[in-house]
C-alpha cells in the first residue's frame, strides 16, 4: 500500500521521450546527479571508456558527479530528444515519481505545466510509485 492515499489507485504518467521538457535547466532541475552505476551505462550506451564520458560529459558539483549543461540543456538533450534515453540516470528514470511531487495531489498536477506526460498514458500503480520514489532518495536525491 503507498505512503500516500491520494495516489493510492495509481496515477497516469507517460515519459514523451521525443519531449524534452524536464531536460532543460530550471529551478526545480538544476542538476542531473550521477552516481557510478549511471556513468558505467551512459559511458557504455555511448560506446566509449568511461574515462572518456567523465571527461566530455560530467562536470564536479560540490564534490558530487553531475552531467555537464550546454547552455541551458542536458548535454544528451538533441533537439527534443535524448540520446541517451534507453541509458538514462536515475534521477530522470524516476522523474516524476519524486517525492517532493507526491507530497499532494496539487503538486503533482502542477507539474503539468511544463510536462505534458502528468495525465496521461498507462496508470502506474501506487506500488510501482512507491518503488521509484525509494529508489531515487536511495540514489542520494533527496528532496
Amino acid at each position: 500500500m503507498s505512503d500516500a492515499d491520494w495516489y493510492s489507485s495509481g496515477l497516469r504518467f507517460r515519459c514523451r521521450e521525443d519531449c524534452g521538457a524536464c531536460c532543460v535547466r530550471g529551478d526545480d532541475r538544476s542538476h542531473v546527479y550521477l552516481d557510478s552505476d549511471d556513468a558505467v551505462a551512459l559511458a557504455e550506451h555511448l560506446g566509449i571508456s568511461l574515462e572518456a564520458f567523465l571527461e566530455r560529459h560530467v562536470r564536479l558539483e560540490d564534490g558530487r558527479l553531475v552531467l555537464a549543461m550546454v547552455g541551458d540543456r542536458c548535454t544528451f538533450l538533441d533537439g527534443t530528444r535524448c540520446r541517451a534515453y534507453p541509458a538514462r540516470p536515475t534521477q530522470c528514470r524516476t522523474f516524476p515519481f519524486w517525492p517532493r511531487f507526491l507530497e499532494s495531489e496539487e503538486r503533482w498536477f502542477e507539474l503539468r505545466s511544463f510536462c505534458p506526460g502528468i495525465d496521461d498514458g498507462d496508470r502506474i500503480s501506487a506500488a510501482e510509485i512507491d518503488r521509484l520514489a525509494k529508489e531515487h532518495r536511495q540514489a542520494g536525491h533527496d528532496e
